[in-house]
């Protein structure tokens, strides 16, 4: 009787032993990179949302006008 537990216990070590090769060879492992900012194929087209801000102060008692362009 303990010869055929032994025999069993040889022969499905082995089967495993063979078959843990086999198997690793379909493992397939994927890396996926997510990018929300992918590269457009064209540049895009934006249109110029801009305005002119004024900005008046005064300095030792003068006025003085700042003009800057203001784009979004």
């Amino acid at each position: 009787m303990k010869k055929i537990f032994l025999a069993a216990a040889i022969t499905i070590t082995s089967l495993v032993g063979l078959s843990a090769p086999s198997l690793a060879a379909s493992t397939t492992v994927v890396v996926k990179r997510v990018d929300h900012h992918r590269p457009m194929a064209r540049p895009m087209h934006r249109t110029n949302d801009c305005y002119v801000e004024t900005v008046k102060h005064r300095d030792h008692g003068r006025v003085v006008v700042h003009k800057t362009r203001v784009c979004r």
